[in-house]
């Protein structure tokens, strides 16, 4: 069961970040900034590690070329394919199941961090503050 869950998590992953190329500005850029917020710590921070294995090897999938089948051939491409092969960088930060610690973290990505895009939270809690 794990394997299946953790494949349907790759699989949705690698899928967003594939259409990740129609809601980046029209230019070229080399690199597409992904924040990621999961709770690496607090009360839940196995979720925390095993959502942040998921995209790690989302990054590593989407980054490099591997001969696997994929929507779009994503996979099998070096980097975003519609975006002249830009690599994506993710950029971590702990939202610690908190809402306020959540929406803090969302700023620090999108105003500091400058990320094009913005993934997570598990917690329904986290994600309203976003």
């Amino acid at each position: 069961m794990k394997k299946l869950v953790m494949g349907v998590m790759v699989a949705a992953l690698v899928l967003s970040v594939g259409e990740l190329g129609t809601a980046v500005a029209q230019q070229q850029p080399e690199e597409v900034r992904i924040g990621v917020m999961w709770p690496l710590t607090g009360p839940m921070p196995y979720i925390g590690a095993l959502l942040k294995s998921v995209t790690d090897l989302c990054e590593e999938l989407v980054n490099n070329s591997y001969d696997i089948d994929s929507p779009g051939d994503i996979i099998r491409s070096e980097g975003l394919p519609n975006l002249g092969g830009a690599k994506i960088k993710i950029i971590y930060a702990d939202n610690e199941a908190k809402p306020d610690v959540g929406r803090t973290a969302a700023e620090r990505l999108i105003t500091v961090e400058k990320v094009h895009a913005l993934l997570g939270s598990e917690c329904s809690g986290v994600t309203l503050t976003e």
